[in-house]
């Protein structure tokens, strides 16, 4: 036997689970799965009839505690397995559901003074121009990037971006650069959307501007920066549309789904700022998280870092042969109650079969409980606690 099928032989099931050993050597060393009584008497059917049946399991939902006194950071892995014979193709994604939204999904720090350089920004060196924007003095124009890696932005997995003169990164794949997009605001469903956006305004490059791009290597898995300097923003009364006045900002992505900005202040007349918009967009620009910043009031350079919920520092897509497997790992960040899915979607190379599996994820706060004489591993690593 190579699994055993377990059903109850009551209607409706009655078990709320089969009680298993967790270490050896009494752990089985086969499969087993506990069904109802319908699905049990199916799958006999079958195996009686001299069929081979195979049997997945599916978790009704995952249990991550966060906020331990102690343990690290909360994590966990799940798998992603190719039963079948076809190479499968897969794609995953984390995000939060009702009655949290995807608004919610990142937290935004705030960094100043000496905070500015705890993260790494690389040196001028290691960026390299993309010479198109400064060349062609461009105006609300993009230049298409395919990224090292893959960004997994709100908790999905994207590797291609379009990096605009208005002071914006693009990630949906249906964006078409036009005029007028430094006209729009973060939460309207119109074009442009899927914004990662540390100064979106209606900037110009001069002959002076630089935009240009590094890779960065790092425990963060690698992030893509891009480095935007001596941006002016649009005058129709200068030379070329390109005010005397500029701004120079940076921006990274993360392989782990980090989002950091960096901005050079410099301070102007509130004026430039009043159209700026900063944060972060779905691509079907539902949802937005923005900056709480107030540009023309910093003298000295200031960052802000953009924490996702779920930090995913592996793949978060791919291709499976049979009987291949690839984990997802992911940490939760946070310490109250949050609920969200992990969507891992599945289908070969015809089309001709996808399917999609979801696995709730429940973020629970730890708690410590004690009862008046009794003193266990809980109550030794929890300090200070209270009863209840």
């Amino acid at each position: 036997a190579v699994g055993i099928v377990v059903y109850d032989n009551t209607a409706p099931t009655t078990l709320a689970g089969m009680a298993m050993p967790e270490s050896w050597p009494t752990r089985p060393g086969i499969p087993a799965f506990l069904v109802e009584r319908d699905a049990g008497l199916a799958l006999r059917s079958q195996l009686d009839g001299g069929l081979a049946v195979n049997v997945t399991l599916h978790f009704g939902s995952v249990n991550v505690e966060v906020g331990h006194p102690t343990r690290a950071a909360a994590a966990e892995t799940m798998r992603v397995e190719n039963l079948g014979v076809l190479p499968m193709y897969w794609r995953a994604r984390l995000r939060l559901s009702t009655p949290y939204s995807a608004s919610n999904f990142y937290a935004v720090s705030l960094l100043e003074g000496a905070e500015v350089d705890t993260v790494a920004w690389g040196s001028p060196s290691d960026f390299k121009e993309l010479p198109w924007f400064r060349e062609n003095l461009v105006d609300d124009g993009a230049w298409s990037t395919k990224l090292p890696f893959e960004f997994p932005f709100f908790g999905e997995p994207w590797s291609n971006a379009f990096i605009s003169s208005n002071g914006f990164l693009s990630f949906d794949p249906d964006y078409a650069p036009r005029y007028g997009d430094g006209d729009g605001a973060l939460g309207d469903a119109k074009q442009p959307n899927g914004l990662v956006a540390p100064f979106w305004d209606d900037l110009v490059c001069s002959n002076r501007s630089r935009i240009s791009v590094a890779h960065l290597t790092g425990a963060d898995g690698g992030c893509y920066a891009v480095w935007f300097e001596q941006m002016s923003w649009y005058d129709d009364k200068a030379a070329n549309f390109a005010s005397s006045d500029v701004v120079s900002f940076r921006v990274k992505v993360c392989a782990d789904g980090h989002i950091h900005m960096r901005y050079h202040a410099r301070p102007l007349g509130a004026g430039w700022y009043q159209w700026t918009d900063a944060g972060v967009e779905t691509v079907d620009g539902a949802s937005t998280v923005r900056l709480p910043l107030s540009f023309g009031a910093y003298t000295e350079d200031f960052a802000v870092s953009l924490t996702p919920w779920a930090v995913t520092p592996g793949l978060l897509s791919g291709l499976l042969e049979r009987g291949e497997h690839a984990d997802v790992t992911f940490s939760l960040t946070g310490e109250d109650a949050r609920r969200g899915a992990l969507d891992v979607e599945a289908w070969d190379e015809s089309g001709a079969w996808e399917d999609l599996s979801t696995t709730l994820i429940e973020q629970v706060p730890f708690e410590c409980s004690w009862r008046a004489g009794e003193f266990g591993e809980c109550l030794q690593a929890c300090a200070p606690f209270e009863g209840r």
